[in-house]
């Protein structure tokens, strides 16, 4: 049975993270079961991931995982790095941003206009930056909603919310990506 499944990332990033971070992977989870297991203590070790309630995340994260709307960093056999969405309306991604949060969403869309990014955990800036370029490799283009909240609460307002269009690699129109 397989458990995980590496991402196909097109040109340009697979040859530049192959060849600057060889001993990283970017992996999908096949598995539920075993992608949580390996995405949950991942985010027990994250801010503000560590503090939410099991009975909020635990659904969350196997809707993204069941989806195949995630990214799994993989070190050697070490998860580092995750990063979770929901693909939504532009309205429901302007809806996520205010007071509605992620009950803005339909947690069951394949697909959508648009991103709502819900999880976003990595336990190095190497692991954070190949999650940036992974994303930007996928889904250049695609508008893209984001709530980031700290470890004891929302942060202030001009924080909390940022909304805009995932820039494509550099690079990547020459390659027809």
């Amino acid at each position: 049975m397989q458990l995980l499944a590496r991402v196909a990332l097109p040109e340009p990033a697979a040859s530049t993270l192959a060849l600057r971070q060889p001993q990283f992977m970017v992996m999908r989870c096949v598995n539920l079961a075993f992608g949580l297991g390996l995405v949950l203590p991942l985010l027990a070790r994250s801010q503000p991931f560590s503090r939410a309630p099991l009975g909020l995340r635990v659904p969350l994260t196997a809707g993204e995982l069941s989806r195949g709307h995630h990214l799994l960093v993989v070190e050697g056999t070490q998860p580092v790095g995750y990063l979770g969405w929901a693909a939504c309306t532009l309205d429901q991604g302007r809806r996520y941003l205010g007071p509605e949060g992620i009950r803005a969403l339909d947690q069951t869309a394949i697909e959508g206009e648009a991103i709502a990014l819900q999880t976003v955990a990595a336990l190095s800036p190497a692991a954070s930056s190949i999650l940036r370029t992974a994303m930007r490799a996928l889904h250049p283009g695609s508008p893209y909603f984001g709530r980031r909240v700290s470890g004891t609460g929302p942060q202030d307002a001009n924080r909390i919310a940022r909304q805009g269009i995932i820039r494509p690699l550099a690079g990547a129109a020459a390659d027809g990506a």
